[in-house]
């Protein structure tokens, strides 16, 4: 059992495999690729979809961030344990933090993710459909692209939502909004690490997250051709906690701090598929050019 000094909120890791790994056909150099996988759960223990769908090489990478009522749930598993009910805003900042200068993923427990046909792209189709799962070389070509983007001074890199159709001809896209899994580059967020109120907002702290970056002037980059799924309002994880109340509380919130790239019509209803009733639109794009 080692230790970990992060504040008062990280108990503990327990470290029982030997995280580095080589990557079979990964031809980059693994002290400036993935070192690990953040996946940070509450209430899932047995319905781990994001681990279950990944190759077993990358399964070793991965360190479950849990509370400490649930860690007699992961006896034989990597993990990073907080304390009971610090919020997902809180439990994020213990991982950039924990994480430090390494790049890395950090992965909500019921996603999935897909490749979509190279036909989008103006290239030869290379599956039968529209998307598939990831295969395992599938998995090696996409840590390369991350960790490209990298190279490439996006600090972090995301996926578009699966349900959402690429845009023509574009594998990636740059400085929109990031959700639900995305890969860190440690050693640009550092610096600015001190700077972020990383419990601005309870819930849509990826949203604060992501205005507080472009803001900076540090650009992310978006994968169309690798995108991800997830159903929303599933048990456990932020639903045990969230409320229209702290949705629409949170909207308020980020309106007030970026009024220029968050703003709220109250003269109409959401459509999003959210609790949350404030309509609202944010302007990421338009955050980061404004930002140099």
């Amino acid at each position: 059992l080692k230790k970990i000094l992060q504040k008062d909120f990280v108990l503990s890791v327990v470290k029982k495999k030997n995280l580095m790994m080589k990557l079979p056909m990964l031809k980059i150099d693994m002290k400036i690729g993935i070192d690990k996988i953040y996946i940070p759960t509450f209430k899932r223990h047995d319905k781990q979809i994001f681990f279950e769908s990944l190759p077993d090489r990358l399964k070793d990478k991965v360190i479950f961030v849990i509370q400490k009522q649930e860690e007699h749930l992961f006896p034989d598993k990597n993990t990073l344990v907080v304390e009971d009910n610090i919020g997902i805003a809180k439990t994020r900042e213990i991982i950039y933090k924990t994480a430090g200068k390494k790049r890395y993923l950090v992965v909500d427990d019921d996603v999935l993710l897909h490749r979509r046909n190279a036909t989008y792209f103006s290239e030869p189709s290379n599956m039968e459909g529209s998307k598939r799962k990831l295969t395992d070389n599938d998995w090696n070509e996409l840590l390369r692209r991350l960790n490209y983007q990298h190279d490439n001074n996006h600090i972090i890199c995301g996926f578009k939502f699966s349900a959402i159709l690429p845009r023509f001809n574009q594998p990636t896209f740059y400085n929109g909004g990031v959700f639900a899994i995305f890969s860190i580059d440690g050693e640009q967020l550092n610096k600015v690490i001190d700077e972020i109120d990383f419990n601005y907002v309870p819930i849509q702290e990826d949203v604060h997250f992501n205005l507080e970056l472009l803001t900076r002037g540090y650009p992310n980059a978006i994968m169309e051709e690798f995108c991800y799924h997830q159903k929303y309002n599933n048990d456990g994880g932020c639903n045990t906690f969230r409320t229209q109340q702290m949705e629409d509380m949170c909207a308020e919130k980020l309106n007030k701090k970026f009024p220029k790239y968050y703003t709220i019509d109250y003269s109409k209803t959401s459509t999003k598929r959210t609790i949350g009733k404030l309509r609202t639109r944010v302007m990421y794009s338009k955050a980061y050019k404004e930002s140099k």
